[in-house]
């Protein structure tokens, strides 16, 4: 992304689309999001892509943090701008661009997509990334390694639902707001994570995107090892 663009993007505000599902910026399946000049060009790519659950929201200004950053966090690599009476373009958003270093874009743009699409592509995708699992050390007794407990609710049958996150922004924002900054990470996936949930569901980001991902689906896609 060019200095150019950077302030153009800034300065100028643009009707962009909008997930329901997700309730973030649309992603399609090339890592690309949209903006327009025009409400009319933004309404045109939704009836031609037949997008039966996205909204194209009210202009609005991007701070350089938003399209850089943020963008490139979510999983978004490129912006697809159509100026008014210009043909739309490309944007590439490269990671020197950020203003910091983004864990795991690749986790959140699968989960993005999974609930947007439901394809078992993205479940796959997901399942190559590594997540974010909170834990509690048990005491340490002399000669022996702590005990490690996992965090996990209870659903309305008395099943565990274990909890994993994306990145360490939904991680600290639950872990802060809701459990007093008890809980530590330590780095997974979902295949490793078999020997700890066994055959119970997990819920993956429960304050903001936020998915439940049964034992069926897992072992469907990762099998019973």
């Amino acid at each position: 992304m060019e200095q150019k663009d950077i302030d153009l993007l800034s300065i100028h505000d643009f009707y962009y689309l909008k997930s329901d599902k997700t309730g973030e910026c649309y992603i399609d399946d090339k890592n690309s999001c949209f903006l327009f000049d025009l409400k009319s060009d933004a309404e045109r790519v939704v009836r031609k892509r037949d997008l039966k659950d996205v909204t194209v929201e009210k202009p609005r200004k991007f701070k350089q943090a938003e399209f850089t950053s943020g963008f490139y966090g979510m999983g978004i690599r490129h912006i697809i701008l159509k100026e008014k009476n210009k043909d739309a373009r490309a944007i590439e958003i490269e990671e020197k661009n950020t203003q910091r270093r983004y864990y795991n874009s690749g986790a959140v743009y699968a989960l993005l997509r999974l609930q947007e699409t439901a394809q078992k592509r993205y479940l796959v995708a997901l399942s190559k990334e590594e997540l974010l699992a909170p834990i509690i050390l048990g005491e340490r007794k002399e000669k022996e390694y702590p005990d490690i407990h996992y965090c996990f609710g209870l659903t309305k049958d008395k099943k565990k639902l274990y909890v994993l996150f994306t990145r360490l922004q939904e991680f600290d924002e639950w872990n802060e707001k809701k459990q007093k900054s008890k809980w530590k990470p330590i780095s997974t996936g979902l295949a490793k994570f078999k020997q700890i949930r066994k055959d119970s569901d997990i819920i993956i980001n429960p304050l903001t995107n936020k998915i439940v991902l049964t034992n069926s689906q897992l072992t469907e896609m990762l099998g019973k090892g």
